[in-house]
């Protein structure tokens, strides 16, 4: 006859038996129980249910039924509690809980730049700490500090390790070895750098009055040029401008509207980061640039604005300009079906040289700015940008996504 294990868990405790289940049909002359004699201890009369020879008393289904849970020989292990380990965040955030003075946070920040194998360099004003890697991170990653004059890198270098990784900083320094009262922190992602804006402006700091003031840096990139010769096309200014200075990215020419083979007399040179815009201003500005013997006029562009990560990701809407007159909102209806399927487009709405375009999504309204930016349509090279009164809308919401610490 088959025999089967009995398992009765109870108060995390394994109850085992050996039990025969009760046949279908009535025992054959010849079965088991025929010729086992009803004295033997391996009788099937021995124990109800049947019990192995080998099965000690203590696991019978007798001992569970009596309560005698104690002598049962299996038991489950007990509950492993998991333990929190902190983070490399977490020790940073307490280390700066106890510190008392601002002096103390320096130390710390001093501390971890030296375990950090991290360089500060200083050059004209400007005290740097390097970065480790030469891809910058995104726009949007940098932060602007009002600071106390005390207040040095490790100070800096501290307070932001607690939400991420440090990419680089830039305080602007007196000769006297104070600061100039603000400074500059990029994070290596925009999302780290929103994490900290949001926590450090409720962040109590001692010697600090009210919390630290930090907000968006514009992170300008962009230089305007004016007087320019109008024949010359968007690849033929890039290539005088490689010439002069280094770190352009690219060069955005507004075409004539009557004439679309012209410009407008003025362009936009935008660089790889705001220091090799920096540098490209003040060496342009120190001496005289020429095109085709024609003096260029070099000044900062103004700043497109820089949203916050959680905004950018709500925004749908894009903002298409310099575009030929003659092109159609049809013509942009074919051109959009190309990168995306026609339901997911809302609207499209054009006026003279610029239009609007709404999706359904964020991620259609990316692929197609990606596709888009810089694309010759009719003759003329699209600019396609997110839509800055969206965006301005989202911002003055009030709108951010809460982050836990």
């Amino acid at each position: 006859m088959k025999m089967e294990m009995y398992c009765a868990p109870q108060n995390n405790v394994l109850f085992c038996d050996y039990y025969t289940p009760t046949p279908r049909y009535p025992l054959s002359p010849y079965s088991q129980s025929s010729y086992i004699s009803s004295t033997s201890s391996y009788s099937q009369s021995s124990f109800s249910p049947i019990s192995s020879p080998y099965t000690p008393p203590s696991q019978t289904s007798e001992s569970f039924a009596n309560g005698n849970d104690n002598d049962n020989v299996f038991k489950f292990p007990s509950i492993i509690q998991d333990k929190y380990i902190p983070s490399r965040e977490d020790l940073i955030s307490a280390a700066i809980a106890r510190a008392k003075t601002l002096i103390e946070i320096e130390e710390i920040g001093q501390r971890l730049i030296s375990v950090d194998k991290r360089h500060v360099v200083q050059n004209n004003g400007q005290k740097t700490l390097l970065p480790t890697i030469k891809q910058e991170p995104k726009r949007g990653s940098e932060l602007y500090i009002a600071l106390p004059k005390a207040c040095l890198e490790g100070f800096l270098y501290a307070i932001f390790s607690q939400f991420g990784t440090v990419h680089q900083i830039r305080l602007m320094m007196h000769f006297s070895g104070s600061n100039r009262g603000y400074g500059y922190v990029m994070m290596s992602s925009p999302m780290e750098a929103e994490t900290a804006l949001a926590k450090l402006n409720e962040l109590t700091l001692p010697g600090i009055r009210g919390h630290l003031l930090v907000s968006m840096s514009t992170d300008n990139r962009t230089l305007f040029a004016r007087n320019i010769p109008m024949d010359l096309s968007e690849e033929q200014l890039q290539i005088e401008f490689e010439k002069r200075v280094e770190g352009v990215k690219k060069v955005r020419v507004f075409n004539n509207t009557d004439d679309p083979s012209k410009n407008r007399e003025f362009c936009f040179v935008i660089f790889k980061d705001h220091r090799s815009a920096a540098l490209a201003r003040r060496s342009m500005a120190e001496s005289p640039f020429f095109i085709n013997g024609v003096s260029i006029k070099i000044q900062w562009a103004e700043s497109e604005p820089v949203f916050r990560h959680s905004v950018l990701m709500r925004m749908k809407q894009l903002h298409i300009r310099n575009m030929n007159s003659q092109t159609t909102e049809e013509d942009i209806w074919k051109i959009l079906c190309q990168h995306v399927t026609p339901n997911n487009i809302v609207f499209i709405k054009k006026n003279n040289t610029c239009a609007r375009i709404k999706f359904i999504r964020h991620e259609y309204a990316d692929v197609v700015r990606k596709s888009l930016d810089g694309k010759r349509v009719h003759g003329i090279n699209w600019i396609v940008m997110w839509d800055k009164i969206e965006g301005t809308k989202y911002e003055c919401e009030g709108y951010f996504k809460h982050l836990s610490i």
